[in-house]
């Protein structure tokens, strides 16, 4: 059908694809390039600062440590919400456990936690502007290992919620600082 109404205005499909082959092309050649530039920048900072991660929490995220939460919480549960002024890990620890249960998984949050702060440090390398692969793989690890991190990492059963709470402020960073804020905002 779409080839006759092609017939009817004087031009084939055989005809059309030759343009929009170029434009994929185009295309696909600029989306290698950005992939290769994202990845050939980032790579070493994600990398040092994963490994960073894993090597100063490693005790924490393959232990259980208990604190006053998850004491009060055993063997399930997401600590005292309302009652120590955390309301929202109420509503949050109601719909986490609705659909998946709240347990305290060291391994598990801890490395979630651990990938949300390695992608923000990378997005904080990119805000900051940072080109040089010392300086950069330096921010990771000081970032990856803050004692705000560290004292978070204590309380596993919300680590993970902290993580990525933290990734969605530098993301938003991030888009506010980028040329396309416009579009996404």
């Amino acid at each position: 059908m779409m080839e006759e109404e092609g017939l009817k205005r004087g031009c084939k499909i055989s005809d059309m694809l030759p343009g929009i082959y170029i434009r994929y092309e185009i295309w696909n050649g600029g989306m290698k390039q950005w992939r290769a530039d994202i990845v050939a920048r980032f790579r070493l900072v994600f990398c040092v600062t994963f490994f960073t991660g894993v090597w100063a929490y490693g005790f924490v995220i393959t232990n259980v440590l208990h604190n006053y939460d998850s004491i009060v919480m055993t063997p399930g549960g997401y600590g005292t919400g309302i009652a120590s002024g955390r309301w929202f890990l109420t509503v949050l620890g109601k719909f986490i456990g609705k659909y998946w249960g709240n347990y305290t998984l060291p391994l598990f949050n801890g490395m979630i936690a651990v990938l949300f702060i390695t992608i923000s440090a990378c997005i904080i390398v990119a805000v900051l502007d940072i080109h040089s692969r010392v300086f950069s793989c330096i921010t990771g690890m000081l970032f990856i290992s803050f004692p705000t991190l560290a004292s978070s990492m204590l309380f596993m059963y919300t680590v993970h919620y902290y993580a990525f709470a933290v990734f969605l402020t530098v993301l938003g960073v991030y888009f506010g600082c980028s040329k396309i804020r416009g579009v996404l905002l």
